[in-house]
């Protein structure tokens, strides 16, 4: 009864966000700069009947809203009459529309596309799955061991590398073997039975595969770390105590338990993959909806667009809820509250309400009364005030241990040289670089020195415009590393603060912390950017807090995910019993129990934004004022890779696969800083671990913890 009560409410606030989503969905593509009309009948000149006719044919000559003037004269239904209401009414008759650009019905367009794009996505995915989750246990398994640093260099190269880098090189690897572009051979068609088929899969194999092995990454890291937190269980030691083979430890208990932030992340990649997948039809000319949305918004073709969005945004939502359908059966623990959390959240609006009076009423007092009107915050709101300045100390404290630990670990050191010598780099890149930017600006370029390879001259060779590569690679260490760690560290404040007050308080601030999130992630984060960057312009600053500013909500929902488990654990209770404030529960008892998850993501978050930039330059949306790697990608693309310029092409990328993994191992070694229980876990050897207990004594937990410290 109490699940089916869960799963109601689940669904209802599933059908809350799909409307906001559909008024969404509506008004966002209606900002887009330009007008639709003009673009309907292309550039030049043209008579005002013509710009008419094609407004009053496709009703953009109709307010957005509501006829304000027919409203003041008493005329509902003509009020009524808007772009909104007849956006709705088609909606609700199944009609999406015709499109502006080639005039046929949205819905036929996007079936046509549709089918195309999710057997891409769904071979992508299931490879991505299978292959990060078997790395994922092995890694966690033999953690510390020369494998699980094989699979985290392996998983790690693999993430860094952009999407549409990956599939450049395969294009070249494979060129001549396998198929690189289109779907299936010219002539061929269905009606051909499985000769089409068969064409098609050999079509499919290398986007496949360009697609899914990013994103294995994500699925092997994300695995790892839980079944690190999960092998540290006392339950697990009970259970190696009861004779179970270790296959069967990890089998029945530890993978049912860690999958929670996998099932998380399975359900949320569905709109991620789609800004892969614009990049891996852009690269392999895939006909699917990915190129679709990337055509319409270039056109403006808003129809187009809101049919397509609108689909993911369905697709997404659904998934989301059969996520927690899957989060009650992996974890009985796991309740939408419990009547502690359910009493503290009653009449939560209510509160709201008078803390928004009292807010107002307090200006004419200012500022004695709003004094008390601090003290009336919100539980939740002020947690996440103090969550906010708490969080970074929380994260980065403990810098003597953290030394201690990077001065025992050659690896780690390895690490922090790698990411120094980047940094030291952009510091130092005008007494570095071979060339400035004013003298790569003014050389007079001969048709020698164009795409030059590389000489004692210019050790990375030339691009298409005769200027130095290395130079041009050193610049941009600049602009790369101020996107991929500002955006990285908005992201992670903002989404681990979400998601600790979310997962722990519950109810209602729950509801509306991950109604935000989920409105978020229905909406596909590539072509979102894409629209925004449209609108704000370019810009150094708006792609930094564009990509901060999306990016949270997989760091909220992964960390929610947890805390939700955790809170339900017996020496949160006994905290609270014993007279624990929720802050101090929650700084003191959950968040080192998550600060390993919210690394792995975090670090996987400073290459995800450099990645993220670059997507945008290849996308033609990057800052073309600035040398990026990026840019130099966006480049060697669309001007080297049809002369074989290797040299203008591996440099940008691997400079990206440097960066980021310098980050991973020193963030193996935070790991061990902020939760010591990762340095072993119960199915290690049990020499090993007397060895470890008696160098380093284990922190009180509980009772003890708390009677310690009194």
């Amino acid at each position: 009864m109490q699940r089916g009560r869960y799963l109601l409410r689940k669904f209802g606030l599933a059908i809350i966000t799909l409307l906001i989503v559909i008024v969404f969905n509506f008004y966002l593509f209606r900002i887009l700069p330009g007008d639709p009309a003009r673009a309907l009948l292309g550039i030049g000149r043209m008579k005002p009947e013509t710009m008419r006719m094609i407004r009053e044919q496709f009703g953009l000559d109709k307010p957005i809203w509501l006829d304000t003037q027919k409203l003041m004269q008493g005329d509902i239904k003509g009020a009524l009459d808007s772009q909104f209401t007849a956006y709705v009414r088609n909606l609700a008759q199944c009609n999406l529309g015709v499109s502006f650009s080639n005039r046929l019905p949205v819905k036929y367009i996007l079936v046509d596309r549709l089918w195309k794009t999710v057997v891409l996505l769904f071979t992508g995915q299931l490879f991505a799955i299978v292959l990060g989750a078997i790395l994922g246990v092995i890694a966690s398994y033999k953690r510390g061991s020369k494998i699980d640093l094989s699979i985290l260099v392996w998983g790690l190269f693999t993430w860094s590398i952009p999407t549409f880098f990956f599939g450049i090189i395969l294009v070249i690897l494979a060129r001549g073997q396998l198929p690189t572009g289109m779907m299936v051979t010219v002539g061929l068609k269905p009606q051909d039975g499985l000769v089409y088929w068969g064409d098609v899969a050999k079509h499919l194999i290398l986007p496949t595969i360009a697609l899914g092995i990013g994103f294995m990454s994500a699925y092997m890291m994300i695995m790892r770390s839980s079944v690190m937190e999960v092998l540290s269980e006392d339950y697990i030691l009970a259970a190696k105590a009861k004779g179970l083979s270790t296959i069967e430890i990890l089998r029945d208990h530890a993978m049912k338990n860690a999958m929670l932030p996998m099932v998380t992340l399975l359900a949320l990649d569905l709109a991620l993959i789609v800004g892969g997948a614009i990049q891996i039809e852009t690269v392999f000319s895939w006909p699917g909806i990915g190129r679709l949305i990337f055509d319409a918004v270039g056109k403006q073709d808003y129809p187009v667009l809101q049919g397509a969005f609108l689909i993911l945004a369905v697709a997404v939502i659904t998934a989301n809820f059969l996520a927690d359908m899957v989060y009650t059966w992996l974890d009985p623990r796991v309740k939408l509250e419990t009547p502690i959390y359910t009493q503290r959240n009653q009449n939560l609006f209510k509160r709201i309400y008078y803390w928004i009076r009292d807010l107002i009423g307090s200006l004419a007092h200012f500022p004695k009364s709003f004094q008390n009107w601090i003290k009336k915050t919100p539980l939740w709101i002020s947690a996440l005030l103090k969550l906010v300045w708490r969080l970074p100390m929380a994260t980065m404290g403990g810098m003597k241990a953290f030394w201690k630990i990077l001065k025992r670990k050659p690896m780690a050191m390895l690490g922090v040289a790698m990411l120094l010598f980047v940094i030291i780099t952009a510091i130092f890149t005008p007494l570095i670089a071979p060339y400035s930017l004013a003298e790569m600006a003014s050389i007079r370029v001969k048709s020698t020195d164009i795409l030059t390879p590389p000489d004692t001259e210019h050790l990375l060779g030339t691009d298409d415009a005769g200027k130095d590569v290395l130079s041009q690679l050193i610049y941009g260490s600049r602009t790369s590393l101020i996107v991929g760690f500002s955006a990285a560290f908005m992201s992670l404040i903002i989404g681990a603060s979400v998601g600790l007050i979310a997962g722990y308080f519950g109810g209602n601030a729950d509801s509306i912390s991950m109604r935000l999130v989920d409105f978020l992630m229905v909406i596909p984060t590539l072509p979102l950017m894409l629209v925004v960057i449209s609108f704000w312009g370019r810009g150094l600053d708006k792609i930094i807090l564009v990509i901060g500013l999306l990016y949270w909500t997989y760091m909220a929902r992964l960390v929610r995910s947890q805390v939700i488990s955790i809170k339900e654990r017996q020496y949160i209770l006994r905290a609270r019993a014993l007279g624990g404030s929720d802050f101090r529960i929650i700084v003191r008892h959950i968040l080192p129990q998550v600060v390993p998850l919210i690394l792995a993501q975090g670090i996987l978050d400073i290459s995800t934004a450099i990645i993220a930039e670059s997507s945008l330059a290849f996308l033609g949306l990057g800052d073309p004022t600035k040398v990026s790697w990026g840019m130099m990608l966006n480049f060697a693309f669309s001007r080297g890779i049809s002369q074989q310029a290797w040299w203008f092409l591996l440099p940008p990328g691997f400079a990206i696969v440097w960066v980021s993994l310098s980050l991973v191992l020193i963030g193996t070694a935070l790991e061990e800083v902020f939760n010591p229980r990762l340095k072993t876990h119960h199915l290690f050897n049990p020499r090993k671990m007397v060895s470890i207990l008696k160098v380093s004594e284990p922190e009180p937990q509980g009772f003890a913890a708390m009677g310690k410290s009194e």
